[in-house]
């Protein structure tokens, strides 16, 4: 296995939920993986389940393990490139319409480095509202300290920056891996709607800023989430050309409370148990709920 592989290890990650602890590989859509190390990572963490996705490449699971795995149905946002140029081609009028409309509104799209500027960029757009698209942003409230180990401390940073008049409006964070790159940020400024129009086209020039990157690093699939649960953002994505791909999730109990959370099914996310429905119906009522309780507690500050 490559020292690049082993490295990745290290993002093993483990979450209390209420009733056990859960692991995970965070770049599970990045890289293969050796499942033999994966399985030592596993066994040495306190974690109850641990969960992957055999999504970049197919992996050789034991025959003394796999009677313990589960295996169930994920999906995720994916875009299959080969080329920017064929990308572009084929994407939708609309779309092209977007790209060229934030290069005509004056913003300027490229790679940024991992500096001082970057850092008070991404500070601003991270902290000037608690709200974004109708929700409460987790993000709301980060300290700069957290973005400098965060931007500092990647091994190979792919970070994609709007400009506008010479400040940052847009910040992307692209995680690459062998053949998949992943989108972990996108945000776009706020404040920026009192200097640009309306659908500056902002988003879809981050993404196609991304598409060509990828292009020229060889990566022939971008994720992007989920599809299915955010009516609005779903548009965005398909009207680039991201299409809902179903992979394989697989959990793996490692202790008697594990394999009691499984039984239970308590192993999935929470809002995984909702119908996609459901979910896209209930999801913005709480999020207004929350956004209103929100504002009353902040006027009373």
């Amino acid at each position: 296995m490559s020292h690049q592989v082993a490295e990745d290890l290290n993002h093993f990650t483990v979450s209390d939920l209420i009733f056990y602890r859960k692991g995970k590989f965070s770049l599970e859509f990045h890289y293969p993986f050796d499942f033999n190390e994966f399985l030592v990572a596993s066994a040495s963490s306190p974690a109850d389940v641990v969960t992957f996705v055999d999504f970049a490449s197919g992996m050789c699971v034991p025959d003394s393990v796999s009677p313990r795995i589960r295996a169930e149905q994920d999906d995720a946002a994916v875009l299959e490139i080969s080329t920017y140029e064929d990308w572009w081609n084929n994407a939708e009028k609309r779309t092209r319409n977007m790209v060229r409309r934030a290069s005509k509104c004056g913003v300027q799209v490229r790679l940024v480095d991992v500096d001082e500027q970057l850092i008070e960029g991404a500070y601003q757009i991270y902290n000037e509202t608690r709200i974004r698209q109708g929700r409460l942003y987790v993000g709301y409230g980060t300290r700069k300290e957290h973005l400098r180990e965060r931007f500092f401390g990647l091994r190979d940073p792919q970070l994609i920056g709007a400009f506008h008049q010479g400040r940052m409006v847009a910040l992307m964070h692209l995680i690459c891996g062998n053949s998949v790159a992943a989108v972990r940020t996108n945000l776009i400024s706020v404040g920026s709607r009192n200097t640009l129009p309306n659908n500056a086209g902002i988003g879809y020039a981050l993404v196609a800023a991304a598409i060509e990157r990828c292009s020229k690093l060889g990566i022939r699939r971008i994720v992007y989430g989920k599809l299915g649960w955010q009516p609005g953002l779903d548009f965005f994505k398909r009207s680039i050309g991201f299409e809902k791909k179903i992979v394989p999730r697989y959990y793996l109990p490692f202790t008697r409370r594990g394999t009691e959370a499984m039984r239970l099914g308590l192993h999935r996310e929470a809002w995984m148990l909702l119908p996609r429905v459901l979910g896209t119906n209930v999801f913005p009522i709480v999020d207004s709920l929350a956004t209103i309780k929100e504002w009353s507690a902040h006027g009373r500050e």
